[in-house]
Protein backbone atom coordinates (compact mmCIF):
# COMPACT_ATOMS: atom_id res chain seq x y z
CA UNK A 1 0.00 0.00 0.00
CA UNK A 2 1.06 3.51 -1.05
CA UNK A 3 1.72 5.81 1.84
CA UNK A 4 -0.93 8.69 2.26
CA UNK A 5 -0.19 12.27 1.72
CA UNK A 6 -0.30 13.69 5.48
CA UNK A 7 -0.24 17.33 4.69
CA UNK A 8 -3.86 18.66 5.34
CA UNK A 9 -6.40 19.63 2.47
CA UNK A 10 -6.04 23.69 2.66
CA UNK A 11 -7.73 25.91 0.71
CA UNK A 12 -8.32 29.24 -0.17
CA UNK A 13 -11.19 30.85 -1.82
CA UNK A 14 -10.60 35.01 -2.19
CA UNK A 15 -9.18 35.61 0.67
CA UNK A 16 -11.43 32.84 2.59
CA UNK A 17 -9.77 29.75 3.52
CA UNK A 18 -9.72 26.86 5.59
CA UNK A 19 -8.68 22.86 5.96
CA UNK A 20 -10.69 20.28 5.17
CA UNK A 21 -10.21 16.98 6.84
CA UNK A 22 -11.74 13.51 5.00
CA UNK A 23 -10.84 10.38 6.52
CA UNK A 24 -9.98 8.06 3.26
CA UNK A 25 -8.17 5.72 5.23
CA UNK A 26 -10.85 2.85 4.67
CA UNK A 27 -11.18 4.04 1.25
CA UNK A 28 -7.37 4.11 0.62
CA UNK A 29 -7.49 0.10 1.65
CA UNK A 30 -10.15 -0.93 -0.80
CA UNK A 31 -9.32 2.00 -3.18
CA UNK A 32 -5.19 0.30 -3.17
CA UNK A 33 -6.31 -3.31 -3.40
CA UNK A 34 -8.99 -3.08 -6.32
CA UNK A 35 -6.38 -1.15 -8.17
CA UNK A 36 -3.86 -4.23 -7.56
CA UNK A 37 -6.51 -6.83 -8.08
CA UNK A 38 -8.04 -5.14 -11.22
CA UNK A 39 -4.30 -5.19 -12.88
CA UNK A 40 -4.88 -9.02 -13.67
CA UNK A 41 -4.50 -9.31 -17.71
CA UNK A 42 -4.49 -11.84 -20.35
CA UNK A 43 -5.64 -15.38 -19.09
CA UNK A 44 -5.57 -14.19 -15.70
CA UNK A 45 -9.30 -12.87 -16.90
CA UNK A 46 -9.90 -15.11 -19.63
CA UNK A 47 -8.92 -12.55 -22.34
CA UNK A 48 -6.45 -12.94 -25.73
CA UNK A 49 -5.35 -9.64 -25.10
CA UNK A 50 -2.46 -7.56 -22.77
CA UNK A 51 -5.50 -5.27 -21.75
CA UNK A 52 -5.18 -5.25 -17.29
CA UNK A 53 -9.09 -5.29 -15.99
CA UNK A 54 -8.19 -1.90 -14.79
CA UNK A 55 -7.44 -0.88 -18.64
CA UNK A 56 -10.57 -2.22 -20.10
CA UNK A 57 -12.58 -0.58 -16.93
CA UNK A 58 -10.91 2.93 -17.46
CA UNK A 59 -12.19 3.00 -20.91
CA UNK A 60 -15.30 1.89 -20.01
CA UNK A 61 -18.00 4.44 -20.15
CA UNK A 62 -19.54 3.84 -16.29
CA UNK A 63 -16.54 5.47 -14.70
CA UNK A 64 -16.44 8.60 -16.66
CA UNK A 65 -16.87 11.66 -14.94
CA UNK A 66 -19.38 14.35 -16.16
CA UNK A 67 -18.43 17.99 -17.02
CA UNK A 68 -19.39 20.52 -14.77
CA UNK A 69 -20.88 23.80 -15.34
CA UNK A 70 -19.72 25.74 -12.87
CA UNK A 71 -16.17 26.45 -13.21
CA UNK A 72 -13.96 25.01 -9.74
CA UNK A 73 -10.55 25.69 -9.21
CA UNK A 74 -9.38 23.24 -10.45
CA UNK A 75 -10.68 21.01 -13.75
CA UNK A 76 -13.30 18.70 -13.49
CA UNK A 77 -15.01 16.33 -15.85
CA UNK A 78 -12.21 15.04 -18.08
CA UNK A 79 -10.61 11.49 -16.83
CA UNK A 80 -12.82 8.85 -14.52
CA UNK A 81 -13.88 8.12 -11.50
CA UNK A 82 -10.41 6.55 -10.84
CA UNK A 83 -8.58 9.50 -11.40
CA UNK A 84 -10.65 11.29 -8.73
CA UNK A 85 -9.60 8.74 -6.61
CA UNK A 86 -6.05 8.82 -7.04
CA UNK A 87 -6.19 12.73 -6.63
CA UNK A 88 -8.14 12.18 -3.19
CA UNK A 89 -5.43 9.58 -1.96
CA UNK A 90 -1.95 10.66 -3.34
CA UNK A 91 -2.35 14.41 -3.71
CA UNK A 92 -4.95 14.85 -0.65
CA UNK A 93 -6.46 17.16 -3.08
CA UNK A 94 -9.62 19.29 -1.84
CA UNK A 95 -12.66 17.56 -2.22
CA UNK A 96 -15.45 19.56 -4.20
CA UNK A 97 -19.16 19.55 -5.00
CA UNK A 98 -17.93 18.20 -8.47
CA UNK A 99 -16.48 15.14 -6.79
CA UNK A 100 -19.90 14.78 -5.59
CA UNK A 101 -21.65 15.36 -8.83
CA UNK A 102 -19.23 12.59 -10.42
CA UNK A 103 -19.61 9.97 -7.66
CA UNK A 104 -23.63 10.28 -8.09
CA UNK A 105 -23.04 10.22 -11.38
CA UNK A 106 -20.97 6.89 -11.45
CA UNK A 107 -23.18 5.30 -8.60
CA UNK A 108 -26.39 6.33 -10.92
CA UNK A 109 -24.84 4.15 -13.83
CA UNK A 110 -23.42 1.28 -12.20
CA UNK A 111 -26.92 1.01 -10.59
CA UNK A 112 -28.89 1.03 -13.73
CA UNK A 113 -26.68 -1.46 -15.50
CA UNK A 114 -26.51 -3.82 -12.59
CA UNK A 115 -28.97 -6.50 -13.07
CA UNK A 116 -29.60 -5.19 -16.88
CA UNK A 117 -28.71 -6.93 -20.28
CA UNK A 118 -25.49 -5.07 -20.50
CA UNK A 119 -24.50 -5.87 -17.20
CA UNK A 120 -21.65 -7.62 -17.93
CA UNK A 121 -22.64 -10.94 -16.18
CA UNK A 122 -25.65 -10.77 -18.83
CA UNK A 123 -23.72 -10.89 -21.50
CA UNK A 124 -25.14 -13.95 -23.77
CA UNK A 125 -22.92 -16.21 -26.03
CA UNK A 126 -24.38 -18.97 -27.92
CA UNK A 127 -22.13 -21.87 -27.60
CA UNK A 128 -22.01 -25.75 -28.73
CA UNK A 129 -22.55 -28.58 -27.29
CA UNK A 130 -19.57 -30.21 -27.47
CA UNK A 131 -20.47 -33.70 -26.99
CA UNK A 132 -23.20 -33.09 -30.18
CA UNK A 133 -20.65 -31.57 -32.31
CA UNK A 134 -19.46 -33.97 -35.61
CA UNK A 135 -15.63 -34.64 -34.79
CA UNK A 136 -14.89 -35.42 -38.08
CA UNK A 137 -16.55 -32.52 -39.65
CA UNK A 138 -17.14 -29.84 -36.69
CA UNK A 139 -20.59 -29.61 -37.99
CA UNK A 140 -23.54 -29.23 -35.50
CA UNK A 141 -27.34 -28.68 -35.92
CA UNK A 142 -28.82 -26.01 -34.76
CA UNK A 143 -30.43 -26.90 -31.47
CA UNK A 144 -27.34 -28.43 -30.24
CA UNK A 145 -26.47 -24.65 -28.86
CA UNK A 146 -26.82 -23.66 -25.61
CA UNK A 147 -26.76 -20.26 -23.74
CA UNK A 148 -23.99 -19.03 -21.83
CA UNK A 149 -23.96 -15.55 -19.22
CA UNK A 150 -20.87 -14.28 -18.55
CA UNK A 151 -17.71 -15.50 -20.39
CA UNK A 152 -17.62 -17.91 -23.61
CA UNK A 153 -14.48 -19.69 -22.80
CA UNK A 154 -16.83 -22.87 -20.58
CA UNK A 155 -15.99 -26.22 -21.00
CA UNK A 156 -17.70 -26.93 -24.09
CA UNK A 157 -16.53 -23.89 -26.11
CA UNK A 158 -12.61 -25.19 -25.26
CA UNK A 159 -13.43 -28.96 -26.51
CA UNK A 160 -15.65 -27.22 -29.69
CA UNK A 161 -12.72 -25.40 -30.47
CA UNK A 162 -10.31 -28.00 -30.14
CA UNK A 163 -12.40 -30.11 -32.80
CA UNK A 164 -11.99 -27.35 -35.01
CA UNK A 165 -8.31 -27.43 -34.59
CA UNK A 166 -7.27 -30.68 -35.61
CA UNK A 167 -9.52 -30.94 -38.58
CA UNK A 168 -7.60 -31.02 -41.58
CA UNK A 169 -6.28 -27.86 -43.11
CA UNK A 170 -7.41 -26.20 -39.79
CA UNK A 171 -6.07 -22.55 -38.75
CA UNK A 172 -8.00 -22.97 -35.65
CA UNK A 173 -5.95 -22.71 -32.25
CA UNK A 174 -6.14 -25.38 -30.10
CA UNK A 175 -7.75 -23.72 -26.44
CA UNK A 176 -5.78 -25.14 -23.42
CA UNK A 177 -8.34 -24.67 -20.35
CA UNK A 178 -11.59 -23.32 -19.64
CA UNK A 179 -12.15 -20.01 -17.48
CA UNK A 180 -13.59 -20.35 -13.65
CA UNK A 181 -16.92 -21.96 -13.42
CA UNK A 182 -18.22 -19.33 -11.37
CA UNK A 183 -17.48 -16.60 -14.69
CA UNK A 184 -20.25 -18.21 -16.25
CA UNK A 185 -23.78 -19.61 -16.18
CA UNK A 186 -25.07 -22.31 -18.53
CA UNK A 187 -28.85 -22.81 -19.69
CA UNK A 188 -31.28 -23.74 -22.60
CA UNK A 189 -31.53 -21.28 -25.30
CA UNK A 190 -34.20 -18.62 -24.91
CA UNK A 191 -34.42 -19.88 -21.13
CA UNK A 192 -32.72 -17.18 -19.73
CA UNK A 193 -31.91 -19.18 -16.50
CA UNK A 194 -28.18 -17.96 -15.97
CA UNK A 195 -29.03 -14.36 -15.70
CA UNK A 196 -27.58 -12.40 -13.01
CA UNK A 197 -26.21 -15.59 -11.60
CA UNK A 198 -22.02 -15.42 -13.12
CA UNK A 199 -19.27 -13.58 -11.93
CA UNK A 200 -17.02 -12.91 -14.69
CA UNK A 201 -13.70 -10.55 -14.02
CA UNK A 202 -15.46 -7.41 -15.52
CA UNK A 203 -18.73 -7.83 -12.91
CA UNK A 204 -16.33 -8.40 -10.33
CA UNK A 205 -14.20 -4.94 -11.11
CA UNK A 206 -17.99 -3.16 -10.55
CA UNK A 207 -19.85 -5.46 -8.06
CA UNK A 208 -18.00 -7.84 -6.36
CA UNK A 209 -18.74 -7.93 -2.50
CA UNK A 210 -16.48 -10.66 -1.47
CA UNK A 211 -15.33 -14.05 -2.04
CA UNK A 212 -14.22 -14.05 -5.25
CA UNK A 213 -11.36 -14.44 -7.78
CA UNK A 214 -9.56 -11.93 -9.11
CA UNK A 215 -11.53 -9.15 -7.01
CA UNK A 216 -12.92 -9.32 -4.01
CA UNK A 217 -14.82 -5.99 -4.08
CA UNK A 218 -15.97 -4.08 -6.77
CA UNK A 219 -16.16 -0.31 -7.81
CA UNK A 220 -19.65 -0.04 -6.52
CA UNK A 221 -18.74 -0.45 -3.03
CA UNK A 222 -15.64 1.37 -3.34
CA UNK A 223 -18.67 4.54 -4.25
CA UNK A 224 -20.44 3.77 -1.37
CA UNK A 225 -17.29 4.14 1.24
CA UNK A 226 -16.02 7.21 -0.92
CA UNK A 227 -19.86 8.81 -0.66
CA UNK A 228 -19.03 8.01 2.94
CA UNK A 229 -16.02 9.73 2.79
CA UNK A 230 -17.90 12.98 1.56
CA UNK A 231 -20.98 13.17 3.99
CA UNK A 232 -18.67 12.94 7.48
CA UNK A 233 -15.68 15.35 5.73
CA UNK A 234 -15.27 18.96 8.32
CA UNK A 235 -14.11 21.88 7.49
CA UNK A 236 -11.94 23.26 10.30
CA UNK A 237 -9.91 26.67 10.94
CA UNK A 238 -11.69 28.50 8.92
CA UNK A 239 -11.04 32.14 8.62
CA UNK A 240 -13.47 34.52 6.23
CA UNK A 241 -13.32 38.06 5.03
CA UNK A 242 -15.86 40.24 6.55
CA UNK A 243 -15.30 43.70 4.14
CA UNK A 244 -17.31 46.72 2.52
CA UNK A 245 -17.26 45.57 -1.14
CA UNK A 246 -20.42 43.46 -0.81
CA UNK A 247 -18.95 40.33 -1.80
CA UNK A 248 -19.15 37.53 0.33
CA UNK A 249 -20.32 37.52 3.72
CA UNK A 250 -20.93 40.45 5.24
CA UNK A 251 -22.22 41.27 8.75
CA UNK A 252 -26.26 40.03 8.48
CA UNK A 253 -24.69 36.84 7.32
CA UNK A 254 -22.74 36.35 10.70
CA UNK A 255 -25.91 37.50 12.95
CA UNK A 256 -27.29 34.20 11.45
CA UNK A 257 -25.16 32.35 13.37
CA UNK A 258 -26.46 31.98 17.03
CA UNK A 259 -22.79 31.66 18.35
CA UNK A 260 -22.25 35.30 16.68
CA UNK A 261 -25.38 37.23 17.23
CA UNK A 262 -25.09 35.69 21.45
CA UNK A 263 -21.59 37.71 21.48
CA UNK A 264 -22.73 40.69 19.65
CA UNK A 265 -25.40 41.11 21.84
CA UNK A 266 -24.24 40.74 24.98
CA UNK A 267 -21.25 43.48 24.17
CA UNK A 268 -24.20 45.74 23.27
CA UNK A 269 -26.12 45.18 26.05
CA UNK A 270 -29.83 45.64 27.23
CA UNK A 271 -32.07 48.53 26.58
CA UNK A 272 -31.08 49.10 30.89
CA UNK A 273 -27.98 47.96 30.81
CA UNK A 274 -25.11 48.75 28.58
CA UNK A 275 -22.49 46.31 27.55
CA UNK A 276 -19.40 45.64 27.37
CA UNK A 277 -18.34 47.30 23.73
CA UNK A 278 -20.64 50.51 24.76
CA UNK A 279 -18.83 53.86 26.11
CA UNK A 280 -20.28 54.64 29.08
CA UNK A 281 -19.93 58.32 28.71
CA UNK A 282 -21.13 58.93 25.27
CA UNK A 283 -23.10 55.75 24.93
CA UNK A 284 -21.23 55.19 21.75
CA UNK A 285 -19.98 51.36 20.22
CA UNK A 286 -16.85 50.86 20.70
CA UNK A 287 -15.98 50.28 16.97
CA UNK A 288 -11.62 49.30 17.12
CA UNK A 289 -11.72 47.64 20.96
CA UNK A 290 -14.51 45.63 19.68
CA UNK A 291 -13.23 44.90 16.10
CA UNK A 292 -10.22 43.67 17.86
CA UNK A 293 -12.23 41.21 20.08
CA UNK A 294 -14.68 39.95 17.51
CA UNK A 295 -11.48 38.96 15.32
CA UNK A 296 -10.06 37.05 18.25
CA UNK A 297 -12.68 35.25 18.60
CA UNK A 298 -13.52 31.74 17.30
CA UNK A 299 -17.48 31.01 16.91
CA UNK A 300 -19.15 27.47 16.78
CA UNK A 301 -20.80 27.10 13.97
CA UNK A 302 -23.89 23.98 14.08
CA UNK A 303 -27.31 23.29 12.39
CA UNK A 304 -27.52 24.48 9.03
CA UNK A 305 -26.06 27.63 9.76
CA UNK A 306 -22.79 26.00 8.45
CA UNK A 307 -24.02 25.76 4.66
CA UNK A 308 -25.48 28.85 5.05
CA UNK A 309 -22.37 30.69 5.82
CA UNK A 310 -20.24 28.56 3.04
CA UNK A 311 -22.80 29.96 0.22
CA UNK A 312 -22.39 33.57 1.54
CA UNK A 313 -18.28 33.24 1.84
CA UNK A 314 -18.44 31.27 -1.34
CA UNK A 315 -16.76 28.52 -0.29
CA UNK A 316 -19.84 26.07 -0.80
CA UNK A 317 -17.93 24.44 -3.94
CA UNK A 318 -15.46 22.76 -0.82
CA UNK A 319 -16.84 19.49 0.63
CA UNK A 320 -17.27 19.20 4.61
CA UNK A 321 -19.73 20.98 7.30
CA UNK A 322 -17.62 24.01 9.35
CA UNK A 323 -17.26 22.96 12.70
CA UNK A 324 -16.00 26.79 14.01
CA UNK A 325 -14.96 30.00 12.09
CA UNK A 326 -12.93 33.17 12.74
CA UNK A 327 -13.63 36.42 10.90
CA UNK A 328 -11.16 39.03 9.13
CA UNK A 329 -13.64 42.37 9.97
CA UNK A 330 -13.67 45.49 8.63
CA UNK A 331 -14.39 48.32 11.49
CA UNK A 332 -17.44 49.42 9.27
CA UNK A 333 -19.08 45.80 9.49
CA UNK A 334 -18.58 45.49 12.99
CA UNK A 335 -20.25 48.91 13.53
CA UNK A 336 -23.16 47.42 11.61
CA UNK A 337 -23.25 44.27 13.83
CA UNK A 338 -24.09 46.17 16.48
CA UNK A 339 -26.75 48.31 14.51
CA UNK A 340 -28.49 44.80 13.24
CA UNK A 341 -28.88 44.42 17.26
CA UNK A 342 -32.65 45.78 18.93
CA UNK A 343 -30.25 47.71 21.09
CA UNK A 344 -27.48 50.15 18.98
CA UNK A 345 -28.44 52.15 15.80
CA UNK A 346 -26.56 54.52 13.77
CA UNK A 347 -26.62 57.93 13.89
CA UNK A 348 -27.79 59.44 10.33
CA UNK A 349 -24.81 60.02 7.87
CA UNK A 350 -22.11 59.53 10.51
CA UNK A 351 -20.09 56.69 11.00
CA UNK A 352 -21.36 55.95 15.16
CA UNK A 353 -23.85 53.47 16.35
CA UNK A 354 -24.86 54.65 19.86
CA UNK A 355 -26.33 52.76 22.18
CA UNK A 356 -30.69 52.82 22.65
CA UNK A 357 -30.48 53.54 26.14
CA UNK A 358 -34.34 52.56 27.97
CA UNK A 359 -35.48 55.81 30.21
CA UNK A 360 -35.83 54.47 33.74
CA UNK A 361 -38.63 54.68 35.89
CA UNK A 362 -38.48 57.46 38.16
CA UNK A 363 -38.07 56.95 41.57
CA UNK A 364 -38.90 59.36 44.44
CA UNK A 365 -35.39 61.28 44.17
CA UNK A 366 -35.80 61.51 40.81
CA UNK A 367 -39.03 64.13 41.30
CA UNK A 368 -38.95 67.02 40.24
CA UNK A 369 -38.42 69.57 42.81
CA UNK A 370 -41.29 71.54 42.42
CA UNK A 371 -43.43 68.38 42.77
CA UNK A 372 -41.42 68.03 46.41
CA UNK A 373 -42.39 71.28 47.31
CA UNK A 374 -45.53 71.37 46.12
CA UNK A 375 -45.49 74.18 43.57
CA UNK A 376 -48.56 74.35 41.01
CA UNK A 377 -49.33 76.40 38.62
Amino acid sequence: MSKKKKGPRRFKVGGNTGIQRANVEKLQSMYEKWKTECGASGGAIGVKSDLSLLDIISQHGVVSRPYTKKTVPRAKGAGTIIDMFDEWINDAVVIEKADVIALRQVIKKLNEMKDSDIDPRNIKFTIPIASEVDKDSGVYDDDDVQEVYGHYMTNDYVAFRNILSELPNSKVNKETSPVNSAWYREGPVGSGSGRNEAKPPMWQALYADGGTTPVTVGLYKICAEAAKVIKDAKIEEVEIIVDDDNKGALAKDLMLIPSVAQWVNKMVGTRTKIGEGINPKTLHWKGKPMRAAFMSETFDVTGNVSETLKRAAEIDDVVGTMQSVKFKISIRQVRKLASLTKNAEKYPGRDVVRHISKPLKKSKEDLNWKEVIGITY
